[in-house]
Protein backbone atom coordinates (compact mmCIF):
# COMPACT_ATOMS: atom_id res chain seq x y z
CA UNK A 1 0.00 0.00 0.00
CA UNK A 2 1.03 3.75 -0.41
CA UNK A 3 1.05 6.21 2.35
CA UNK A 4 1.76 9.82 3.27
CA UNK A 5 4.36 10.22 6.10
CA UNK A 6 6.14 13.13 7.50
CA UNK A 7 10.21 13.68 9.11
CA UNK A 8 8.94 15.35 12.11
CA UNK A 9 12.45 16.53 12.67
CA UNK A 10 12.82 18.33 9.25
CA UNK A 11 9.04 18.72 8.07
CA UNK A 12 9.84 16.47 5.31
CA UNK A 13 6.75 14.49 3.24
CA UNK A 14 7.48 11.56 1.48
CA UNK A 15 4.44 8.88 0.10
CA UNK A 16 5.87 5.25 1.09
CA UNK A 17 4.96 2.37 -0.19
CA UNK A 18 4.17 -0.56 3.09
CA UNK A 19 3.36 -4.12 3.15
CA UNK A 20 -0.41 -4.75 3.13
CA UNK A 21 -1.66 -3.91 6.83
CA UNK A 22 -2.58 -7.12 8.88
CA UNK A 23 -6.34 -7.17 10.31
CA UNK A 24 -6.24 -7.53 13.62
CA UNK A 25 -9.23 -9.41 15.56
CA UNK A 26 -11.11 -6.49 16.07
CA UNK A 27 -10.12 -4.18 13.03
CA UNK A 28 -11.29 -3.95 9.54
CA UNK A 29 -9.03 -3.93 6.36
CA UNK A 30 -10.44 -1.00 4.52
CA UNK A 31 -9.66 -0.20 0.98
CA UNK A 32 -9.43 3.42 0.80
CA UNK A 33 -11.68 5.66 -1.02
CA UNK A 34 -10.49 9.51 0.06
CA UNK A 35 -9.22 11.16 2.86
CA UNK A 36 -9.68 14.50 3.67
CA UNK A 37 -7.20 17.16 4.18
CA UNK A 38 -8.25 19.49 6.76
CA UNK A 39 -6.61 22.60 5.79
CA UNK A 40 -5.91 24.67 9.22
CA UNK A 41 -4.64 22.06 10.82
CA UNK A 42 -2.40 19.90 8.49
CA UNK A 43 -0.99 23.34 7.22
CA UNK A 44 -0.08 24.02 11.34
CA UNK A 45 1.42 20.56 11.80
CA UNK A 46 3.49 21.08 8.26
CA UNK A 47 4.52 24.17 9.60
CA UNK A 48 5.56 22.97 13.34
CA UNK A 49 7.23 19.66 11.85
CA UNK A 50 9.66 22.57 9.64
CA UNK A 51 10.32 24.80 12.33
CA UNK A 52 14.08 24.15 13.86
CA UNK A 53 14.49 22.43 17.36
CA UNK A 54 13.93 25.74 19.69
CA UNK A 55 11.19 26.54 17.18
CA UNK A 56 9.72 23.51 18.31
CA UNK A 57 10.26 23.98 21.79
CA UNK A 58 8.76 27.19 21.82
CA UNK A 59 5.79 26.24 20.56
CA UNK A 60 5.15 23.51 22.69
CA UNK A 61 5.91 24.01 26.19
CA UNK A 62 3.71 21.12 27.26
CA UNK A 63 6.15 18.77 25.72
CA UNK A 64 8.95 19.99 26.85
CA UNK A 65 7.88 19.78 30.62
CA UNK A 66 7.71 15.94 29.73
CA UNK A 67 11.02 15.95 28.59
CA UNK A 68 12.42 17.11 31.46
CA UNK A 69 10.22 14.84 34.05
CA UNK A 70 11.51 11.98 32.02
CA UNK A 71 15.44 13.13 32.29
CA UNK A 72 14.62 13.25 36.32
CA UNK A 73 13.45 9.82 35.80
CA UNK A 74 15.35 8.20 33.16
CA UNK A 75 18.41 10.32 32.80
CA UNK A 76 19.61 12.57 30.22
CA UNK A 77 21.57 9.86 28.15
CA UNK A 78 18.44 7.81 27.76
CA UNK A 79 16.17 10.35 27.50
CA UNK A 80 17.88 12.22 24.39
CA UNK A 81 18.52 9.20 22.67
CA UNK A 82 14.12 8.40 22.70
CA UNK A 83 13.32 12.16 21.65
CA UNK A 84 15.97 11.53 18.91
CA UNK A 85 14.97 8.38 18.10
CA UNK A 86 11.19 10.29 17.50
CA UNK A 87 12.00 12.97 16.06
CA UNK A 88 13.41 10.86 12.85
CA UNK A 89 10.70 8.99 12.20
CA UNK A 90 8.34 9.54 9.67
CA UNK A 91 4.63 9.53 11.14
CA UNK A 92 1.44 9.09 8.69
CA UNK A 93 -1.01 12.21 8.19
CA UNK A 94 -4.41 12.26 8.33
CA UNK A 95 -7.56 11.22 10.27
CA UNK A 96 -10.39 10.96 8.93
CA UNK A 97 -11.41 8.72 5.58
CA UNK A 98 -14.12 6.64 4.01
CA UNK A 99 -13.62 3.12 2.26
CA UNK A 100 -14.98 -0.39 1.63
CA UNK A 101 -14.31 -2.94 3.71
CA UNK A 102 -11.88 -5.71 2.35
CA UNK A 103 -11.74 -7.85 5.34
CA UNK A 104 -13.07 -8.41 8.78
CA UNK A 105 -11.43 -9.71 12.04
CA UNK A 106 -12.62 -12.58 13.92
CA UNK A 107 -14.41 -10.73 16.72
CA UNK A 108 -15.86 -7.94 14.41
CA UNK A 109 -19.61 -8.06 14.48
CA UNK A 110 -21.07 -5.06 13.49
CA UNK A 111 -19.30 -5.28 9.65
CA UNK A 112 -18.94 -7.23 6.89
CA UNK A 113 -16.41 -7.33 3.29
CA UNK A 114 -18.40 -4.95 0.90
CA UNK A 115 -19.59 -2.73 3.75
CA UNK A 116 -18.78 1.34 2.47
CA UNK A 117 -17.40 3.07 6.31
CA UNK A 118 -16.30 6.15 7.64
CA UNK A 119 -13.65 6.23 9.78
CA UNK A 120 -11.87 8.36 11.99
CA UNK A 121 -8.57 9.24 14.09
CA UNK A 122 -4.81 10.04 13.78
CA UNK A 123 -2.63 6.99 13.01
CA UNK A 124 -5.75 5.18 12.17
CA UNK A 125 -7.57 7.00 9.02
CA UNK A 126 -4.70 7.82 7.32
CA UNK A 127 -3.72 9.55 3.80
CA UNK A 128 -3.41 5.67 2.80
CA UNK A 129 -4.19 3.66 0.27
CA UNK A 130 -5.49 1.06 2.45
CA UNK A 131 -6.26 1.55 6.12
CA UNK A 132 -6.28 -0.97 9.34
CA UNK A 133 -9.12 0.39 11.78
CA UNK A 134 -10.86 -0.55 14.95
CA UNK A 135 -14.19 -1.25 14.60
CA UNK A 136 -14.89 1.49 17.40
CA UNK A 137 -13.78 3.82 14.80
CA UNK A 138 -15.66 3.30 11.68
CA UNK A 139 -19.21 3.42 11.35
CA UNK A 140 -21.13 1.65 8.41
CA UNK A 141 -22.54 4.43 5.77
CA UNK A 142 -24.62 4.54 2.95
CA UNK A 143 -22.56 4.74 -0.41
CA UNK A 144 -25.12 7.42 -1.55
CA UNK A 145 -23.28 10.14 0.13
CA UNK A 146 -20.03 9.29 -1.69
CA UNK A 147 -17.60 11.27 -0.15
CA UNK A 148 -19.22 13.11 2.45
CA UNK A 149 -18.44 10.45 4.52
CA UNK A 150 -14.62 11.25 4.68
CA UNK A 151 -15.67 13.95 6.56
CA UNK A 152 -16.68 11.65 10.18
CA UNK A 153 -13.60 12.90 12.61
CA UNK A 154 -14.44 17.01 11.55
CA UNK A 155 -17.98 16.31 11.98
CA UNK A 156 -17.43 14.52 15.49
CA UNK A 157 -15.58 17.02 16.54
CA UNK A 158 -17.98 19.59 15.46
CA UNK A 159 -20.73 18.01 17.29
CA UNK A 160 -19.53 17.31 20.64
CA UNK A 161 -18.54 21.34 20.28
CA UNK A 162 -21.98 21.86 20.55
CA UNK A 163 -22.92 19.19 23.04
CA UNK A 164 -20.74 21.09 25.54
CA UNK A 165 -22.59 24.05 25.29
CA UNK A 166 -25.81 22.72 27.26
CA UNK A 167 -27.88 24.91 25.51
CA UNK A 168 -31.36 24.33 24.34
CA UNK A 169 -32.53 24.63 20.01
CA UNK A 170 -33.37 28.27 19.81
CA UNK A 171 -30.85 29.21 21.89
CA UNK A 172 -28.08 32.30 19.77
CA UNK A 173 -24.67 30.24 19.46
CA UNK A 174 -21.25 32.37 18.10
CA UNK A 175 -19.22 30.12 16.12
CA UNK A 176 -15.78 32.37 15.67
CA UNK A 177 -13.34 30.74 12.96
CA UNK A 178 -15.28 29.18 9.89
CA UNK A 179 -12.79 26.68 8.76
CA UNK A 180 -14.32 23.00 8.62
CA UNK A 181 -15.16 22.56 11.87
CA UNK A 182 -16.47 26.27 12.11
CA UNK A 183 -18.58 25.38 8.86
CA UNK A 184 -19.63 21.97 10.26
CA UNK A 185 -20.61 23.56 13.41
CA UNK A 186 -23.08 26.27 11.93
CA UNK A 187 -24.60 23.37 9.63
CA UNK A 188 -25.36 21.73 12.70
CA UNK A 189 -26.81 24.12 14.34
CA UNK A 190 -29.18 25.01 12.25
CA UNK A 191 -29.81 21.46 11.60
CA UNK A 192 -30.95 21.40 15.10
CA UNK A 193 -32.65 24.71 15.40
CA UNK A 194 -30.11 26.64 17.27
CA UNK A 195 -29.84 30.97 16.01
CA UNK A 196 -26.36 30.41 14.83
CA UNK A 197 -23.77 33.31 14.30
CA UNK A 198 -20.66 32.98 12.68
CA UNK A 199 -17.33 35.23 11.96
CA UNK A 200 -13.94 34.83 10.17
CA UNK A 201 -11.94 37.91 9.59
CA UNK A 202 -11.07 35.65 6.40
CA UNK A 203 -13.93 36.87 3.72
CA UNK A 204 -13.38 33.28 1.58
CA UNK A 205 -14.57 31.09 4.38
CA UNK A 206 -17.67 33.63 4.62
CA UNK A 207 -17.82 33.27 1.38
CA UNK A 208 -17.50 29.87 1.64
CA UNK A 209 -20.92 30.42 4.53
CA UNK A 210 -22.53 32.15 2.32
CA UNK A 211 -23.03 29.66 -0.38
CA UNK A 212 -24.17 27.03 1.99
CA UNK A 213 -27.29 29.40 2.80
CA UNK A 214 -25.63 29.96 6.54
CA UNK A 215 -27.50 33.22 7.56
CA UNK A 216 -25.59 35.43 9.84
CA UNK A 217 -22.24 35.06 8.84
CA UNK A 218 -19.14 37.71 8.98
CA UNK A 219 -16.04 38.94 8.26
CA UNK A 220 -16.40 42.22 9.92
CA UNK A 221 -16.11 41.96 13.91
CA UNK A 222 -18.53 44.94 14.45
CA UNK A 223 -21.27 43.76 12.18
CA UNK A 224 -20.97 40.25 13.94
CA UNK A 225 -21.03 41.62 17.18
CA UNK A 226 -24.10 43.78 16.18
CA UNK A 227 -26.05 40.49 14.70
CA UNK A 228 -25.83 38.91 17.97
CA UNK A 229 -26.83 42.03 20.07
CA UNK A 230 -29.49 42.73 17.58
CA UNK A 231 -30.91 38.91 18.38
CA UNK A 232 -30.38 38.75 21.43
CA UNK A 233 -31.88 42.24 22.65
CA UNK A 234 -29.30 43.00 24.01
CA UNK A 235 -28.41 39.99 26.22
CA UNK A 236 -25.35 38.80 24.30
CA UNK A 237 -25.17 34.97 23.03
CA UNK A 238 -25.91 32.28 25.38
CA UNK A 239 -22.95 30.56 24.12
CA UNK A 240 -19.77 31.22 22.18
CA UNK A 241 -18.19 27.82 20.36
CA UNK A 242 -14.46 28.82 19.40
CA UNK A 243 -13.43 26.94 16.55
CA UNK A 244 -10.39 29.34 15.12
CA UNK A 245 -6.61 28.95 15.76
CA UNK A 246 -4.65 31.76 17.11
CA UNK A 247 -1.93 32.50 18.85
CA UNK A 248 -4.03 35.80 20.15
CA UNK A 249 -6.13 36.27 23.05
CA UNK A 250 -8.41 38.44 20.87
CA UNK A 251 -10.96 35.43 20.13
CA UNK A 252 -11.03 34.30 23.53
CA UNK A 253 -11.54 37.87 24.79
CA UNK A 254 -13.86 38.60 22.33
CA UNK A 255 -16.17 35.60 22.95
CA UNK A 256 -16.12 36.67 26.88
CA UNK A 257 -17.53 40.10 25.59
CA UNK A 258 -20.48 38.73 23.73
CA UNK A 259 -21.34 35.78 25.72
CA UNK A 260 -24.11 36.22 27.92
CA UNK A 261 -24.75 36.43 31.80
CA UNK A 262 -23.91 32.94 33.09
CA UNK A 263 -23.17 31.92 29.31
CA UNK A 264 -20.34 29.27 28.24
CA UNK A 265 -17.52 29.37 26.33
CA UNK A 266 -16.50 26.00 24.45
CA UNK A 267 -13.06 25.92 22.73
CA UNK A 268 -13.09 23.64 20.44
CA UNK A 269 -9.97 25.21 18.37
CA UNK A 270 -6.23 26.57 19.60
CA UNK A 271 -5.90 29.78 21.02
CA UNK A 272 -4.66 31.78 23.94
CA UNK A 273 -6.65 31.15 27.23
CA UNK A 274 -5.68 34.10 29.28
CA UNK A 275 -9.27 35.72 29.46
CA UNK A 276 -9.46 38.62 31.90
CA UNK A 277 -10.61 37.60 35.39
CA UNK A 278 -12.86 40.74 36.16
CA UNK A 279 -15.06 39.68 32.91
CA UNK A 280 -15.34 36.37 33.47
CA UNK A 281 -16.10 37.51 37.37
CA UNK A 282 -19.08 40.22 36.55
CA UNK A 283 -20.59 37.91 33.35
CA UNK A 284 -19.83 34.09 35.39
CA UNK A 285 -18.82 32.79 32.44
CA UNK A 286 -17.89 29.18 32.33
CA UNK A 287 -15.62 28.03 29.74
CA UNK A 288 -14.52 24.27 28.94
CA UNK A 289 -11.73 22.97 26.49
CA UNK A 290 -13.65 20.47 24.42
CA UNK A 291 -11.70 17.30 24.19
CA UNK A 292 -11.86 15.80 20.29
CA UNK A 293 -15.13 13.74 19.36
CA UNK A 294 -16.69 13.33 23.05
CA UNK A 295 -16.80 10.61 25.87
CA UNK A 296 -14.27 8.15 24.68
CA UNK A 297 -11.86 10.21 22.60
CA UNK A 298 -8.47 9.52 22.53
CA UNK A 299 -9.30 6.90 25.41
CA UNK A 300 -7.08 3.58 24.04
CA UNK A 301 -9.78 0.94 25.91
CA UNK A 302 -12.44 2.69 24.56
CA UNK A 303 -11.29 3.39 20.71
CA UNK A 304 -9.22 0.15 20.40
CA UNK A 305 -10.62 -2.23 22.75
CA UNK A 306 -14.13 -1.53 21.90
CA UNK A 307 -15.29 -0.88 25.57
CA UNK A 308 -18.17 1.20 24.97
CA UNK A 309 -19.28 3.95 27.83
CA UNK A 310 -22.98 3.14 29.21
CA UNK A 311 -25.72 4.97 27.63
CA UNK A 312 -27.38 6.17 30.74
CA UNK A 313 -23.76 7.89 31.97
CA UNK A 314 -22.91 9.05 28.31
CA UNK A 315 -25.88 9.39 26.05
CA UNK A 316 -22.90 11.13 23.50
CA UNK A 317 -20.25 8.92 23.29
CA UNK A 318 -17.76 9.96 20.16
CA UNK A 319 -19.32 6.84 18.51
CA UNK A 320 -22.58 8.11 18.92
CA UNK A 321 -21.51 11.23 17.85
CA UNK A 322 -20.31 9.87 14.63
CA UNK A 323 -23.66 7.90 13.83
CA UNK A 324 -25.76 10.79 14.56
CA UNK A 325 -23.46 13.17 11.81
CA UNK A 326 -23.94 10.97 9.05
CA UNK A 327 -27.69 10.77 10.10
CA UNK A 328 -27.70 14.17 9.55
CA UNK A 329 -26.33 13.77 6.08
CA UNK A 330 -28.41 11.03 4.97
CA UNK A 331 -31.64 12.95 5.78
CA UNK A 332 -30.40 16.02 3.81
CA UNK A 333 -29.94 18.10 6.71
CA UNK A 334 -26.18 18.91 6.32
CA UNK A 335 -23.80 18.84 3.24
CA UNK A 336 -20.30 18.45 3.94
CA UNK A 337 -19.37 17.73 0.35
CA UNK A 338 -20.39 21.12 -0.52
CA UNK A 339 -16.98 22.24 0.80
CA UNK A 340 -14.61 19.93 -1.17
CA UNK A 341 -12.11 22.44 -2.75
CA UNK A 342 -9.85 19.73 -4.74
CA UNK A 343 -9.31 16.63 -5.24
CA UNK A 344 -5.82 14.91 -6.21
CA UNK A 345 -4.57 10.89 -6.47
CA UNK A 346 -2.60 10.10 -3.46
CA UNK A 347 0.46 9.83 -5.73
CA UNK A 348 0.32 13.82 -6.54
CA UNK A 349 -0.09 14.93 -2.66
CA UNK A 350 3.18 16.48 -2.29
CA UNK A 351 1.81 19.08 -4.33
CA UNK A 352 -1.24 19.51 -3.11
CA UNK A 353 0.64 20.19 0.57
CA UNK A 354 2.96 22.81 -0.75
CA UNK A 355 0.44 24.29 -2.47
CA UNK A 356 -1.40 24.56 1.15
CA UNK A 357 1.69 25.89 2.35
CA UNK A 358 1.90 28.93 0.11
CA UNK A 359 -1.50 29.84 0.54
CA UNK A 360 -2.50 28.91 -2.99
CA UNK A 361 -5.93 26.51 -1.71
CA UNK A 362 -8.53 28.93 -1.39
CA UNK A 363 -10.94 26.37 0.04
CA UNK A 364 -11.05 24.53 3.29
CA UNK A 365 -11.92 21.06 2.26
CA UNK A 366 -9.09 19.10 0.00
CA UNK A 367 -9.41 15.55 -0.85
CA UNK A 368 -6.87 13.25 -1.20
CA UNK A 369 -8.33 10.13 -3.55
Amino acid sequence: MHTLVQNYRNGRLKVIELPEPICGPSELLIDTKSSLVSVGTERSINKLAKQSMLQKAMSRPDLVRRVLEKVKTEGITKTYADVKGRLDQYIPLGYSACGHVRQIGSDVTQFQPGDFVSVIGANVASHASQICAPEMMCVKVDPSIGDSAAFGMLGVIAMHGIRMTAQQPGSIIAVVGLGLIGNLTLQILNAYGYCGVGFDKDSDKVAIAEKLNLKYCYAEREKFHKKIENLSQGMGADATIITAASKSPMPLDDAVKHTRKGGKIVISGVVKIQPDRNELWLKEIEIVVSRAGGPGSLDAIYEQSGIDLPIETSRWTQKRNFREFFRLITDGSINPSALISDRVNLKDVITLYNAIDKGKIRGIAPLIT
